[in-house]
């Protein structure tokens, strides 16, 4: 129930703040995404892993969702539950990816090209379609 009502309230927050994305600076939205990618990353984490996976465990999953492996999934999961995990992972991988390449931009005094940011605001639509469902 308690994830119910964090999904609830991450959906009304970020159509919010998704309507507003179209006039973010690129450090707007590179921030922007990378704040989503690290609160659904957190519950994708909470969502999905077993609960013996240790702390140590969970912290290098935390910096790379992508090593997550099939024995590592809760058991209790149904398969339509695996079913949308396993889309969420894909869009979060790639959301990481246009993060790490629109923070390379900036970093070396660039800016990310457009079509780095608008995957970062594509792949936060496809978290709120799938949030949605």
């Amino acid at each position: 129930m308690l994830v119910l009502k964090r999904t609830t309230y991450m959906i009304a927050i970020l159509s919010i703040i998704l309507s507003c994305a179209a006039t973010l600076t690129p450090q707007q939205r590179l921030l922007w995404g990378a704040n989503v990618y690290n609160a659904q990353r957190d519950l994708y984490l909470e969502q999905v892993l077993d609960p013996e996976i240790t702390g140590e465990e969970r912290a290098a999953l935390k910096v790379n969702p992508k090593l997550i492996t099939p024995d590592m999934i809760r058991p209790d999961l149904t398969d339509e539950q695996r079913k949308i995990l396993r889309v969420k992972k894909e869009i979060l991988v790639e959301l990481q990816d246009a993060i790490e390449i629109s923070d390379g931009y900036l970093k070396s005094g660039g800016t990310p090209p457009v079509e780095v940011q608008n995957q970062i605001t594509d792949q936060i639509n496809r978290l709120l379609a799938l949030i949605g469902d």
